[in-house]
């Protein structure tokens, strides 16, 4: 039984939309937790993207402790799942274009996210390049290992 479908055109042009999502993305939680469950467990983390292209990206470098927002905010699914898991620190990874709607979209989710996590381990940390599809496994190791230790 299907009850959502992503799927992503490979040659984008301005008349057709990039992703084409069917189903209602807001009741998804992206990786299906049990792919991420123990990366977020041993790392108290998780890292919140907006998109699947961001989730796999970051896979194929190793890093798994991620929940895919399918934009730029959270669902009341979304966030009750987050809270749920009982980790210490939220990294919010929203993409870094030039217009800044990712880094605004960051704050915006920063203080939704801060009425039931610490400020302090809340972490916006964008990507280098406009979105972790962009960017080398190389500078995604690099851009992980740039975070923090994790909070006790």
């Amino acid at each position: 039984r299907i009850i959502g479908f992503a799927a992503r055109l490979i040659e984008y042009n301005s008349f057709a939309p990039k992703w084409k999502i069917l189903g209602k993305k807001s009741g998804v939680i992206f990786p299906p937790y049990r792919l991420s469950k123990e990366a977020i467990q041993n790392q108290s983390s998780i890292i919140l993207v907006e998109g699947i292209g961001c989730v796999m990206a970051l896979a194929q470098a190793g890093i798994w402790n991620t929940m895919c927002l399918f934009g730029l905010n959270i669902s009341s699914k979304q966030l009750s799942f987050l809270i749920s898991l009982g980790i210490k620190r939220v990294i919010i990874a929203t993409n870094n274009e030039e217009s800044g709607v990712g880094n605004q979209a960051a704050l915006s989710l920063k203080n939704k996210i801060g009425a039931f996590f610490a400020e302090e381990n809340i972490i916006i940390h964008l990507p280098y390049d406009k979105d972790f599809m962009e960017m080398s496994k190389e500078k995604l190791s690099e851009w992980d290992k740039s975070l923090s230790k994790p909070c006790i």
